[in-house]
C-alpha cells in the first residue's frame, strides 16, 4: 500500500495519478469541474457534505446518507482520498473529516487546491469523470467530531481549547 502525506504537493500528486489505490475528489464549482479539473478526479458538490435544520447549519449528515453519497462517488475504503478544491481549502477539508467522522483512514489535502495545480502547469481535462459506484462501508467514529453536550463539559476545562473557523461575518450572523 503507498504511503502518502496529509498534505501533497501538486508534483506529488501528479507523479502518483497512476497509483491504484488513489481516488481524487474534486469540490470545486460546477462550472469550475467542467472548464478543467485534475485527471481522474470525481466531482462532489459541496453542499452535499452539509446538512443544516436552520438556524444551525453545517451539520454532520446520518450515516445511511454518507454511505450512499461517498458509494455514489466509487470510493473504496481501502483507497487513499485526495482532495481539493478552488476555495483555499476549506470544502476540501470538510470533505476529509467527513471522512475521518465515518472511519476513513487515509485522505489527504492537495496543498493549494485547484489553483496551485494549474499555476504549476499540471494537466486539467474537462470530460467529466462518472464514477463506478461502490459499497462504501461506514461506522462513526465519535473521536472525531464535538457534539453540544461534549463542547458545554469542557467551557472550563483549561486543557481544552476551542477553535471557530467562522469568518466574522459568519460568527456576528451576517452570513450563513
Amino acid at each position: 500500500m503507498t504511503q502518502y502525506s496529509l498534505i501533497l504537493e501538486p508534483a506529488e500528486l501528479e507523479a502518483r495519478l497512476k497509483d491504484s489505490d488513489l481516488q481524487i475528489v474534486d469540490l470545486c464549482k460546477t462550472e469550475q469541474y467542467g472548464r478543467g479539473h485534475i485527471p481522474s478526479a470525481v466531482h462532489l458538490d459541496y453542499s452535499r457534505l452539509l446538512l443544516s435544520h436552520p438556524p444551525v447549519m453545517g451539520l454532520l449528515p446520518a450515516a445511511d446518507y454518507m454511505r450512499e453519497l461517498f458509494s455514489s462517488l466509487g470510493m473504496r475504503p481501502d483507497a487513499y482520498i485526495v482532495a481539493y478544491d478552488d476555495e483555499g481549502g476549506g470544502h476540501a477539508a470538510r470533505l476529509l473529516w467527513s471522512l475521518a467522522a465515518y472511519g476513513h483512514e487515509r485522505y489527504g489535502l492537495l496543498n493549494g487546491g485547484l489553483h496551485a495545480w494549474a499555476n504549476e502547469g499540471h494537466p486539467l481535462e474537462s470530460t467529466p469523470v462518472i464514477p463506478e459506484p461502490s459499497d462504501y462501508p461506514v461506522t462513526f467514529n465519535p473521536e472525531v467530531v464535538a457534539e453540544r453536550d461534549y463542547i458545554t463539559a469542557r467551557l472550563h476545562d483549561d486543557d481544552t481549547r476551542l477553535l471557530d473557523c467562522r469568518s466574522p461575518k459568519e460568527y456576528m450572523g451576517e452570513t450563513k
